[in-house]
């Protein structure tokens, strides 16, 4: 069956909740400004020639139906999610978010933020019990809290704070005026990139999960600590200590705190009996499972991984 799009997935999960429905009962379970009645009818159409729900006629109408169930659409649905929103976890060459600037950051952080916020409707996978699927949903939710955090810092490095957006906007809504001040360099760096990093970490993949081949480039513990000391010590500098209120001892604590926790997973990569150069471009073209490079905290790979 061909993939749903995220439109699709919200109202299959109205059939799975609420059983069949007509397209005027379908409109009642949104929030206001609610879709026009042409467009969710013509999803509606999409998602039967899909082959994903079915109609009976009643006199000039159909009532529509699931023809799939929300269990057997639980573990695709997961996998979806982590394809879609999250590319492969940017493993894909096509995710510009990581190599762009102004546009790909906010559609990075668009993505992000349709996980954080929409999570709770994928359905469970019939193959894990419920703990471990809400373990699954919260180490998500966690992912893409930092990733909104990485962008979010690659921004102030370009253009200083930015409003901060946590929801996903509606194109047909007012997207300016909630939108017009900056915050503070504080407000923008202490209390929402390195407050949601913190936040984050408990629920990410430990060392031991994460750097294995089959869960390649997916974040981990290590890199939001890391990521944290690198933005401490960039603000503890006399350009933004007395915005931020961050000092060197606070960035000298932070990488202690990294390399107490983490460091012994991590060293500079050095092959004995090899010239200088082969070892520092081996630093960099080799991981932890291709090559036994821990020098690599946080990277990305330029082809799809298939988990």
């Amino acid at each position: 069956m061909k993939e749903l799009t995220a439109k699709e997935e919200e109202i299959m999960n109205f059939f799975w909740q609420h059983g069949p429905l007509f397209v005027k009962e379908i409109l009642e379970f949104y929030d206001n400004p609610r879709p026009h009645f042409n467009t969710v009818s013509t999803i509606v159409r999409g998602l039967e020639e899909k082959g994903y729900i079915g109609h009976k006629p009643f006199g000039k109408t159909y009532q529509y139906y699931a023809t799939v169930s929300a269990a057997d659409m639980g573990v695709k649905s997961l996998k979806s999610i982590i394809s879609r929103y999250f590319k492969n976890s940017y493993a894909g060459g096509g995710a510009d978010e990581l190599t762009t600037t102004w546009e790909s950051r906010y559609r990075g952080i668009r993505k992000c933020n349709r996980v954080i916020t929409g999570i709770d409707r994928v359905p469970f996978d019939i193959t894990k019990t419920e703990e471990e699927n809400l373990a699954l949903r919260r180490t998500m939710v966690a992912e893409a809290r930092a990733f909104r955090a990485y962008f979010y810092w690659e921004m102030f490095l370009r253009y200083g704070p930015i409003p901060i957006i946590k929801e996903v906007l509606d194109p047909e809504e007012d997207m300016i005026t909630p939108y017009t001040k900056r915050p503070t360099v504080k407000e923008y760096v202490v209390d929402f990139i390195l407050n949601e990093l913190k936040e984050a970490e408990p629920d990410m993949l430990p060392y031991e999960e994460a750097f294995v081949s089959t869960k390649s480039c997916r974040l981990s513990q290590p890199m939001a600590r890391a990521l944290a000391s690198r933005i401490k010590l960039y603000m503890a500098s006399p350009r933004y200590a007395a915005q931020s209120g961050i000092t060197w001892q606070d960035a000298a604590d932070a990488a202690k705190s990294f390399i107490e926790d983490y460091g012994a997973n991590f060293a500079l990569y050095q092959e004995d009996n090899i010239p200088g150069g082969t070892n520092y471009r081996n630093a960099v073209l080799r991981t932890h499972y291709t090559g036994n490079n821990h020098e690599v905290i946080f990277f990305r790979n330029d082809v799809t991984i298939g988990w």
